[in-house]
């Protein structure tokens, strides 16, 4: 088995770009848990692209006895995130919460809950607090 740090070290120096890495390595490890914990996330996708609009992928969970659905957006990088980044991705995830999901199956729009920036390198301290500070209007989650 792997450890983490030999994925990075392999991720880094594969030459894939973030759709790809999206796709065929963490979409696929979502299904996974899924599975293996009785479809906890449900309709993961990918969502990437050109009209993105702040996430990568997106799922979501149901809590509760009414079966809230909680939304999560992935935001996927590549490489280590510091200063020079945290615009852009500040600008990512405020597109993210500001978009708008509409369920197919019911036709209600949801918003997401919470965003994850997953990069395959590591995120500046500075770097980390800054897109939490620009972002804490939203009143959700970052990790």
């Amino acid at each position: 088995m792997m450890s983490p740090e030999m994925i990075q070290r392999v991720l880094i120096s594969s030459g894939w770009e973030e759709n790809r890495i999206s796709q065929e390595i963490i979409v696929p490890c979502l299904n996974q848990y899924s599975l293996r914990y009785g479809f906890k996330l449900v309709d993961i996708k990918f969502t990437g692209g050109t009209s993105e609009l702040g996430n990568d992928i997106e799922y979501y969970e149901n809590f509760g006895p009414d079966m809230l659905r909680f939304y999560t957006g992935i935001q996927v990088k590549k490489g280590n995130l510091g200063q020079s980044e945290t615009t852009a991705l500040v600008i990512q995830g405020a597109q993210a919460f500001d978009k708008t999901i509409t369920d197919t199956s019911n036709g209600q729009s949801y918003r997401i809950n919470r965003w994850i920036v997953v990069t395959t390198g590591e995120i500046s301290p500075q770097a980390k607090e800054y897109i939490i500070q620009q972002l804490k209007r939203y009143a959700k989650p970052i990790h």
